[in-house]
């Protein structure tokens, strides 16, 4: 990246090039600044029925943030005003962390956009559910017999080899070559690159993982199914233990359960997708 002045080369140039990008680095502010705009009821027009994304402040925001993004190259930083990125208020879908717990001292207001109902339907469900998976034990929850096949007995000893092979590799990807990129990324200050890499590694052990499924089947659509039931057995079997990934069988064989599970259905349109917090509960005590 090759500062535009015709100072480069010089010190004091260089120099006054960084300084001038860190103090004029405002993506961060110009992001926040949009999502809380676009979130404003009264940046919507009621008349067109027009989402408040195309109203003049947010088309504004949206062309400073490809200035401010494209200023390292072109030496141009957008103009802000101050009314745009005035934040006295912000909607309730940022308004709180992870936990659901309030992080700001501004004023809330509810977002009446998708991301806002969506917001307010899982904090809705936390507060109603959340305490129930605090003492989440597994080994009280009974299989699926809709996933069970008949005869996945035989292939548990390959099931149970390929998800053990899984979780060594997912182990390894943690405890090593993340930790190695993560101590380089802090040194190079590149928050977002582990992230990144630890996805497409992960992908890789997936796919990996899926290969290893679609070899031991071999085209047999009944050996298919088997091994598929038999991923699913094998990591619920033992209940509780916290070292074992739940994830497995959905992330390698989660469309061939799925289909499972669709087939079993069929014969009974009566039987509900979701579990009900009775259910839950039971399943929890």
């Amino acid at each position: 990246m090759a500062p535009p002045s015709s100072n480069f080369g010089i010190l004091d140039g260089v120099t006054d090039y960084f300084v001038k990008y860190q103090s004029n680095n405002v993506i961060g502010t110009i992001d926040y600044a949009y999502h809380v705009q676009a979130a404003r009821p009264e940046n919507a027009n009621p008349r067109t029925k027009e989402s408040a994304i195309f109203s003049p402040v947010c088309l504004a925001l949206a062309k400073a943030f490809g200035e401010a993004v494209d200023a390292p190259k072109t030496g141009k930083y957008p103009e802000l005003h101050s009314k745009w990125i005035q934040c006295s208020t912000v909607p309730d879908f940022m308004a709180y962390d992870g936990n659901f717990q309030l992080k700001t001292q501004k004023r809330v207001f509810e977002a009446q956009t998708a991301v806002g109902e969506l917001f307010r339907a899982a904090k809705a469900a936390f507060e109603q559910f959340g305490h129930l998976y605090d003492n989440l034990d597994l080994s009280k929850c009974e299989l699926d017999a809709d996933l069970l096949v008949t005869g996945h007995e035989e292939f548990e000893g390959i099931a149970l080899g390929h998800w053990k092979d899984y979780r060594k590799k997912c182990t390894t990807m943690i405890r090593s070559d993340t930790d190695n990129e993560m101590e380089e990324d802090k040194k190079r200050r590149r928050p977002y690159t582990t992230i990144k890499t630890a996805g497409k590694t992960f992908e890789s052990i997936r796919s990996e993982s899926r290969e290893a499924f679609d070899k031991a089947v071999e085209g047999d659509e009944l050996v298919r199914n088997k091994l598929a039931s038999a991923y699913y057995a094998v990591t619920y079997a033992k209940g509780g233990d916290s070292r074992r990934s739940y994830a497995f069988p959905w992330l390698v064989v989660g469309d061939v359960l799925l289909e499972l599970k669709g087939t079993a259905r069929r014969g009974d349109s009566s039987r509900p997708y979701v579990v009900s917090a009775d259910m839950l509960r039971k399943l929890l005590s």
